[in-house]
């Protein structure tokens, strides 16, 4: 098994000239304050909250005091088994370095980021997003179990980091994923299955209604000629094919120069209307002119209306010799329409003559076309029942190949749940949980509703019992710290914080570390543990970044650049 161990923590901020450093080692890390002086907002949780914030998930500072100056640098030094490395974040930029300072890999977004982790970290996760597809999730993802924000305990919930909302309805994945149960899997093959199944069904639809159309064919008789009616009908009509094709062809001549020949005959017809309501209009102006001694072009008082009346009457004569020309077009139109129509209907009667010829001495020889189609029908019904049982046997065997898939990742789900189940309850019965049902959980995916005064240790129970279950099911997965802030916030029952510690103490992982904090922690209580490491905060409130350590912080940042 692989573990992760957090080295120090360097936070710069550069605007004010001010950071905070600290040291941590494997094993037991307390970070405390002062229980009588200023042992509150000192930044204990400020602290905690930036080990996984460097690593790629947005912890939940407080928005008014944290970087109320500007962006801080944040640089975690930390080892993975005997490799060690640094990652630096600011803003969206991360940046991990070797033991060497070597670059190795930078990104500003955390799907590349998650891509990168995982291949450090041995731990994929995918969760469905908002277009219900399954993508890589953020790295927030990989330390949710590691991680408690005192602020955000609630029992069976994830809450401790900004951005989850950016999956939905994770909870099922997340935890079976970390479990080692290929959550992601068992679902896209489930779905698999289902298209399988609606396949087959159709198919089975499709097989029964060409069986019922097969059924009805056989039943008329009258369409069940026999194969030699078919092959004199072929013989006939290959005799005459020939022929039948020239006269289609100059059918389809003779209707298209009909169609063009009525076109033409319409536009004469109207230009001929035109021309009647021209000539008509332009005799009632000559008469108007004579009578009122005006000019018939322009309207104006003429004393001499002879030459204007002239004019215009030849334009009307000449109207007149164009209507008769065009009456001519129409006469000649009209008649080679009378024409064409009549070779169209002479070509159709040779048509028909011929399908007579075809048809006649040939009883029933319709019966005999109609039996040939339906024949070539049932031919092809028959091809496509086929085809479609050879799909379906090939559906059918992929099913049985999920099929034994899903049971196999079943057995595995079950096989997690009952481990988790007997861990949660050997915890319930050590350290006298109660609040609620035990009876009522039946795996992992239960969420456990308790009552206030026992929320605090019964999430860390719950934290721990997953925790446990992953190490046995998914052993080849990188083990994180345990990082709980405060994790007895707000219960001041002091046999309860007692209760808490003992509890994450006692789940510390082989070769593995806890970070965790509390005002006022009195080492003599847990004599039992070795604390490796105590760290004081004795700085005033709201101020943890100092001027002191801003300068060895910089010569950290220096040293990667």
């Amino acid at each position: 098994m692989k573990n992760m161990i957090v080295n120090s923590i360097a936070i710069i901020s550069p605007n004010s000239k001010t950071a905070k450093y600290a040291e941590f080692t494997a094993g037991i890390n307390v970070v405390t304050s002062n229980k009588n002086i200023n042992g509150n907002y000192v930044g204990k949780s400020s602290l905690l909250r930036s080990i996984y914030h460097t690593l790629g998930a947005d912890g939940k500072f407080t928005t008014s005091l944290w970087e109320r100056e500007g962006k801080y640098t944040y640089i975690l030094d930390f080892s993975i088994n005997n490799s060690r490395f640094r990652m630096l974040r600011f803003d969206n930029l991360f940046k991990l370095y070797d033991e060497n300072n070597s670059l190795l890999f930078k990104v500003i977004n955390r799907t590349d980021l998650a891509i990168e982790l995982n291949k450090l970290f041995n731990q994929e996760i995918y969760l469905k997003n908002k277009n219900n597809e399954y993508s890589i999730a953020h790295p927030a993802f990989n330390y949710l179990l590691n991680y408690i924000d005192q602020k955000e305990i609630r029992v069976s919930e994830f809450s401790t980091f900004n951005g989850l909302n950016a999956f939905s309805a994770f909870y099922s994945d997340l935890l079976y994923s970390h479990l080692g149960v290929n959550n992601k899997q068992f679902n896209e093959l489930k779905i698999e299955s289902d298209e399988l199944n609606r396949k087959i069904g159709e198919i089975n639809k499709k097989n029964l209604m060409f069986n019922e159309m097969l059924a009805q064919i056989d039943k008329n008789k009258d369409l069940n000629s026999n194969y030699s009616e078919i092959e004199v009908l072929k013989k006939e009509l290959q005799k005459h094919q020939d022929e039948y094709t020239k006269l289609i062809g100059e059918a389809n001549k003779l209707k298209e120069k009909l169609l063009k020949t009525n076109d033409s005959k319409i536009e004469i017809e109207f230009a001929i209307n035109e021309l009647r309501k021209m000539i008509s209009s332009d005799e009632k102006v000559l008469d108007k002119s004579i009578k009122e001694h005006t000019c018939p072009i322009c309207n104006s008082e003429l004393r001499d209306d002879s030459h204007a009346y002239i004019h215009k009457a030849v334009d009307v004569d000449g109207a007149k010799f164009q209507l008769l020309d065009a009456e001519r077009e129409l006469g000649k139109l009209s008649r080679e329409i009378i024409l064409t129509n009549s070779k169209y209907e002479d070509n159709l009667a040779e048509l028909k003559r011929i399908e007579a010829r075809v048809f006649e001495g040939n009883k029933g020889l319709e019966d005999t076309i109609k039996s040939y189609g339906m024949k070539k029908i049932k031919a092809n019904i028959f091809e496509e029942i086929s085809n479609n049982e050879v799909s379906k046997n090939t559906f059918i065997e992929d099913r049985k190949k999920i099929t034994k898939l899903l049971r196999s990742l079943d057995e595995r789900k079950k096989e997690v749940n009952k481990k988790y189940l007997t861990n949660f309850y050997d915890i319930y019965q050590k350290y006298s949980l109660g609040g609620f049902d035990l009876s009522s959980i039946d795996s992992v995916e239960t969420k456990i509703k308790v009552d206030g005064t026992r929320v605090n240790i019964t999430q860390v129970a719950w934290l721990c019992s997953l925790l446990k279950t992953k190490y046995e099911f998914n052993p080849d997965s990188l083990i994180y710290p345990l990082v709980f802030d405060n994790p007895n916030n707000a219960d001041f029952d002091e046999d309860n914080e007692r209760k808490i510690f003992n509890l994450i103490f006692d789940n510390l992982p082989e070769n593995g570390q806890i970070i965790t904090s509390l005002v006022g922690f009195d080492q003599n209580l847990y004599n039992s543990y070795e604390i490796k490491k105590k760290i004081m905060l004795v700085n005033p409130e709201n101020s943890l970044l100092n001027n002191d350590d801003f300068e060895s912080c910089l010569d950290r940042y220096s040293s990667i650049l």
